[in-house]
């Protein structure tokens, strides 16, 4: 079993979600703008680099904020045909 405690709620995005997709924004735009400039400016190849790791870590941590926020989902709708109320994991 889980040891994620559940509370009754309705479904709300959370600040946490908010501030994470902002700060992923961010990063893919920084990302792109280092890939962009790397091919004008000299010493290029640290440029291109260093834009494809931050856009790769960038979308390894979405993919990994996605399948956390279904687990989550997961274990409230259990909680929820279990319980017959609405709840959100915690």
């Amino acid at each position: 079993m889980s040891d994620t405690t559940t509370v009754a709620s309705t479904p709300n995005p959370t600040v946490q979600a908010l501030v994470f997709s902002l700060l992923r924004s961010v990063l893919m735009l920084l990302s792109a703008l280092g890939i962009g400039l790397g091919a004008t400016v000299s010493d290029s190849t640290l440029m291109l680099v260093s834009g494809g790791l931050v856009a790769v870590a960038t979308a390894a941590w979405s993919l990994w904020d996605k399948i956390q926020t279904a687990r989550q989902a997961h274990v409230g709708a259990v909680a929820s045909a279990q319980g017959g109320v609405a709840v959100k994991a915690a």
